[in-house]
């Protein structure tokens, strides 16, 4: 059995090609047509081979109408997308986060309440800007003083380092009692007092060590401290106080303070007893510099007594 092939004319097969180009070219305005339309109405359809209808080239994204829409206002529909995909890139990229957060605000207010309580309720450091503690401390020492002892445990004791707010009549300004009630009750508010000090407005702070308390009759005569009558053998004071000193009695809430550089001091022995409500804290610690690092030697407990003078030989 033979094999047959179908021939179609020349003529006729040029006719039939015009036509099938002339329905093509029909049908691809069509779909131009109702691509537009599905573009306004707010959709963005492919043709089935995932290309796009007016250009030809394949669309890496599906996008909505408005970003189809160059920012030059020229290129194709695809160049156009593949711009807006790039800059929307890299304005999440460069834009970023804002410089602060929420959580690094919330961060913040936690640390500084935990740093503020910790200075008012328990401890805060301190420098020394003069020489009347001196040789315990000099110019430019660093101490820690701590607050709990006085607040839970006991009283002021003779012998301890102690910083502490002066009254403010020593300096020839107004008493606190000489101010109305309103701002007395705002000066001696200790959150205000504390909020000084943590922020260094509290500028008038002293230290000094404390060498008698209420009750205790003070004296200073041929170059020697007496309490109660009783002579102080005090180790750490830099020379034998040149002055005198009439005896004082020192009044109920108040302590006696004078500096260990006895006559390079603006203590008690100029000014009188200070009332304990204006101590703020003790001195427990000194951490610079590195040659004085380390806790304070304990004088209370009578570690100032002279030791009583022996028997006489008969």
């Amino acid at each position: 059995m033979q094999s047959t092939v179908s021939f179609t004319p020349r003529s006729s097969a040029s006719a039939h090609f015009k036509g099938t180009i002339a329905f093509r070219r029909r049908c691809n305005r069509a779909e131009r047509v109702q691509d537009r339309g599905a573009g306004v109405s707010g959709t963005n359809e492919q043709d089935p081979a995932g290309q796009d209808p007016q250009t030809g080239s394949r669309s890496p994204h599906t996008q909505s109408a408005p970003d189809l829409v160059s920012n030059n206002g020229g290129g194709s529909e695809g160049s156009g997308r593949q711009e807006d995909d790039g800059r929307g890139d890299a304005g999440g990229e460069q834009g970023g986060e804002p410089f602060f957060t929420k959580d690094d605000i919330a961060t913040f207010a936690i640390a500084l309440g935990i740093s503020f309580l910790i200075r008012s309720c328990i401890a805060e450091p301190r420098f020394i800007p003069s020489l009347s503690m001196y040789p315990t401390y000099d110019i430019g020492d660093r101490l820690v003083a701590e607050k709990v002892t006085y607040a839970v445990r006991r009283n002021p004791t003779a012998g301890d380092i102690i910083i502490f707010h002066p009254e403010r009549s020593i300096f020839g300004e107004a008493a606190r009692e000489d101010v109305s009630p309103v701002l007395r009750a705002i000066f001696d508010n200790p959150p205000v007092k504390a909020f000084k000090a943590f922020f260094g407005f509290d500028d008038d702070v002293f230290i000094k060590r404390i060498v008698a308390v209420a009750g205790d009759t003070v004296e200073v005569k041929s170059g020697q401290l007496f309490v109660n009558g009783q002579p102080r053998c005090e180790k750490y004071i830099n020379e034998a106080p040149r002055y005198t000193m009439q005896p004082q009695k020192v009044p109920p809430e108040h302590v006696f303070v004078m500096g260990d550089n006895r006559n390079n001091s603006f203590d008690s022995h100029l000014w009188g007893p200070l009332p304990v409500k204006n101590v703020i804290a003790r001195a427990v610690f000194t951490y610079w510099p590195f040659n004085r690092f380390g806790t304070l030697p304990d004088y209370t407990n009578g570690a100032t007594q002279c030791p009583a003078a022996p028997p006489l030989v008969g």
